[in-house]
């Protein structure tokens, strides 16, 4: 397991790698998040938690253009990315994984990845051997039609798919989602190390916060669309009267 250390991460070369502010968004008429504002630096590895319903796809969605924003800025390296639709958004150096709908079922995982690489077949079998080299779970599935995988399974694959297209920020809904223990831990590792080599940062939500407290630097707690706790202290993942404190506000 990596090493996390408390320490702040540096900003990017321009400022903050992500910068959000005053971002409001919501559902038919709904809002769910309200002048919410954040800021993510070069090599944060962040881990977004609440309670459900607090809000936290409902920012993913909003920040990558799923869903419109009644207001607010979006901006990656200080390009506004707030009125782009979701494959601009994608093509500047997002990547987004959402927590359903995210496969081909009808092609083989192979295909399904091979699909998602934006550039010519000598660029995307590489990335692929990379890839299935980093998760295993993978390589004994690939000439498995999609439609055939177990929910971690799926959840596996599409996170690979996002991976294919090299960003510079991952937003993540639940990529462990469905995977056991052991199998949770391994894509974990294996995205960390793709980390290292390409450079990204992430903001992952998750439930399953003693899985991800060994792989990520920075926690934001949110509450009614609100973000409540930034912190360094990765322990308050495994801190249940702490995190009980947070969810009551």
């Amino acid at each position: 397991m990596p090493p996390v250390t408390g320490l702040p991460a540096p900003l990017g070369a321009n400022g903050p790698l992500l910068r959000i502010a005053e971002l409001t968004a919501g559902y038919r008429g709904k809002t769910v998040i309200e002048n919410l504002d954040l800021v993510l630096d070069q090599e944060d590895m962040v881990a977004l938690i609440g309670p459900n319903g607090c809000g936290k796809s409902t920012l993913l969605r909003a920040v990558t253009g799923v869903i419109p924003k009644a207001s607010g800025e979006v901006k990656l390296r200080g390009r506004p990315l707030q009125h782009l639709p979701t494959h601009e958004v994608i093509r500047s150096g997002v990547g987004y994984l959402k927590q359903t709908r995210n496969i081909f079922p009808g092609l083989t995982v192979e295909q399904n990845l091979l699909l998602a690489h934006p550039d010519g077949r000598a660029s995307s079998a590489s990335r692929l051997r990379r890839l299935l080299s980093l998760f295993p779970l993978l390589a004994d599935l690939q000439l498995k039609r999609a439609g055939l995988l177990s929910g971690g399974e799926r959840q596996a694959l599409a996170l690979a798919m996002v991976l294919m297209r090299k960003a510079e920020v991952l937003l993540l809904d639940e990529p462990v989602s469905g995977l056991s223990p052991d199998n949770a831990e391994a894509l974990l590792s294996g995205l960390d190390q793709l980390r290292r080599e390409d450079g990204f940062s992430f903001l992952l939500v998750e439930h399953r916060l003693r899985v991800v407290a060994p792989w990520v630097n920075r926690i934001l707690i949110m509450v009614r669309g609100r973000i409540v706790e930034d912190t360094r202290d990765v322990s308050i993942l495994t801190d249940r009267q702490r995190l009980e404190r947070h969810y009551q506000l």
